[in-house]
């Protein structure tokens, strides 16, 4: 990874990334949470506000389904990491 500067300011990251690879709907989400990759073996990780991790599991298929049920209403951080230590991070609202 090469962290990209301009007069020490870092102004972006260049390096792999699994964003094409990988969605979450609905987002907002209520019930069910649906996580799509082709990037098999990959980690799904959901924490709390907190940082607690509340969610954890290994992707399987193309499209997995998370309950969310026992979630509280609030935001949530989801982080999927492939096998070679790839990371992709997005914003979840729990309802």
């Amino acid at each position: 990874m090469f962290v990209a500067a301009y007069h020490g300011f870092p102004t972006g990251i260049s390096g792999n990334s699994v964003a094409a690879d990988f969605s979450v709907y609905p987002n907002p989400v209520d019930e069910q949470l649906f996580v799509e990759s082709t990037v098999q073996g990959a980690t799904v990780q959901l924490f709390n506000v907190m940082g607690q991790e509340v969610l954890h599991a290994i992707i399987t298929k193309h499209t997995e389904t998370f309950s969310t049920a026992q979630l509280l209403p609030g935001m949530y951080v989801l982080t999927l990491t492939d096998a070679q230590g790839n990371k992709e991070t997005r914003l979840i609202v729990k309802q």
